[in-house]
């Protein structure tokens, strides 16, 4: 047995926050699979050896010095995103997108010359047939 809720309710069994239907629906599961009841003792058993090991590899202000030195990374890095985001994207606008809108239209007017006469005017704008086009329709 190893889904995610599984792995869910061992993890919290392990911290000791299981609430009551928490803990009757892992006992239903250890009825369900015995071999259960084994990983949940080896991983209670690693959780333990490395609750004891921990205040021995680290000293007593490690945290602190942890979350110091990102704090100093942290402002040592440049903005990825600054307030100016939007008004530079505003400005690139008729840089890119004006001339992609000009493009475009020239290339649905060619189309549309190049149809022969029988052929509606929609279907030479897009250079797709009308039916396709009616997916796009709003009426």
């Amino acid at each position: 047995m190893n889904d995610i809720r599984t792995q869910y309710l061992i993890e919290r069994a392990i911290d000791g926050n299981l609430t009551s239907e928490e803990q009757q629906e892992l006992q239903d599961l250890k009825t369900l699979y015995p071999e259960l009841e084994r990983q949940i003792s080896a991983e209670v058993n690693l959780a333990n050896l490395m609750q004891r090991q921990a205040p021995s590899s680290f000293g007593p202000d490690f945290q602190a010095k942890v979350m110091d030195q990102i704090a100093r990374e942290a402002e040592s890095r440049p903005v990825l995103f600054d307030a100016d985001f939007t008004d530079r994207l505003w400005n690139l606008f008729p840089k890119v997108g004006l001339p992609s809108l000009g493009t475009a239209c020239v290339f649905m007017f060619a189309n549309a010359s190049a149809a022969a006469a029988e052929i509606p005017i929609i279907d030479a704008l897009f250079g797709l047939p009308s039916e396709q086009l009616q997916m796009f329709s709003i009426f």
